[in-house]
C-alpha cells in the first residue's frame, strides 16, 4: 500500500526507518540502556533451575510460562493460554514446521524430564535447529510390571516405549522453559553462586 502513496524511493526510506526502529526496539529488551559511555549494570533475580537430561548430560532450564493455569499455579509461572497456539492442528501432518519441540515429562515423579534438544554450544553461537524454548508435554508412564530405569536421552524413551516398557503420550500443554546451562557449560551473561 506505501508503493502507491509514495514515490519508490520514499518508500524504500520509510521501510529502511521502520526496520531500523524494529532492531533497535528489539534490542533494547536485551541490551542494558547506556548512560554516557557506561552501560547501566543490569537487575538481576533469582529464578529455580530445574535439572533434566539431554543426550545423557545434565541440563538445566527455568520455567517461566505455561499454557495451562492449574500447571502455571502449581510451577509459579505465568499463564499464557496463547502457547497452545504454538502447537499443529490436529491430526498433526509429518513434515510440517513447528516452534515447539517435545519435553518428556514422567507425571509419576520417578526422574527429571528429558529434552531432545538443547542449543549447541549454549548462546549467540548456536547452531541446532532443532531447539525451542518452547515445549510440548509428553507424558511418560511406565508399565505395569515395569521397574523404572534412568531415561537420560530421546532415544532412551524411545527405545523403552518400543520394547513396551513405557507408554508415551502427547498432551497440548505448552511450557517455556529455555535451556540455560548444560554440565561445565553455562548461558553467557548468566552467573552461578559460588561453589555451584
Amino acid at each position: 500500500m506505501v508503493h502507491h502513496r509514495f514515490p519508490a524511493r520514499i518508500a524504500e526510506t520509510l521501510h529502511a526507518f521502520a526496520s531500523l526502529a524494529l532492531i533497535t526496539g528489539l534490542a533494547g529488551c536485551v541490551t542494558p540502556p547506556r548512560t554516557g559511555s557506561n552501560p547501566v549494570p543490569p537487575e538481576t533475580i533469582n529464578l529455580p533451575l530445574i535439572q533434566g537430561w539431554f543426550e545423557g548430560r545434565r541440563a538445566y532450564y527455568v520455567t517461566t510460562d505455561t499454557s495451562d493455569a492449574a500447571t502455571s499455579g502449581m510451577m509459579g509461572a505465568n499463564y499464557v493460554p496463547r502457547l497452545a497456539n504454538t502447537l499443529p492442528p490436529e491430526p498433526k501432518v509429518p513434515g510440517t514446521p513447528s516452534s515447539t519441540d517435545r519435553i518428556y515429562k514422567f507425571p509419576n515423579g520417578e526422574q527429571a524430564s528429558v529434552l531432545p534438544s538443547a542449543p549447541e554450544p549454549l548462546g549467540a553461537g548456536n547452531t541446532s535447529n532443532a531447539y525451542s524454548p518452547l515445549w510440548q508435554v509428553v507424558n511418560v508412564t511406565w508399565n505395569p510390571g515395569v521397574a523404572p530405569v534412568l531415561l537420560r536421552s530421546e532415544q532412551d524413551v524411545l527405545e523403552a516405549e518400543d520394547a513396551g516398557r513405557v507408554t508415551v503420550e502427547p498432551t497440548r500443554l505448552v511450557v517455556n522453559c529455555p535451556v540455560v546451562r548444560i554440565e561445565g557449560e553455562l548461558l553467557p551473561g548468566a552467573s552461578l553462586p559460588k561453589g555451584r
